[in-house]
């Protein structure tokens, strides 16, 4: 296990980073994990330590957004 790291049983990997811990899971639990359950097989890797929001790494260059036309805020 790394440190500020989750890594899912589904593959994908939750960065959280080295500070606010609980908080950044919260939130992850909250708004991301839900694109987790609908896309796991395209995505790579959750980054939870924007200030604002968080980062969706692809599997595949484009497979978010070519596949269905939304991003993050629009699931």
């Amino acid at each position: 296990m790394v440190p500020g790291r989750v890594d899912l049983d589904n593959g994908v990997t939750v960065r959280l980073g080295r500070q606010q811990l609980d908080e950044r899971f919260n939130t992850f639990v909250a708004t991301a994990a839900r694109i987790v359950a609908q896309r796991a097989t395209d995505i790579a890797y959750v980054d939870m330590r924007y200030a604002n929001g968080f980062a969706i790494g692809w599997r595949s260059a484009g497979a978010g957004a070519a596949k269905n036309g939304s991003d993050a805020r629009n699931v």
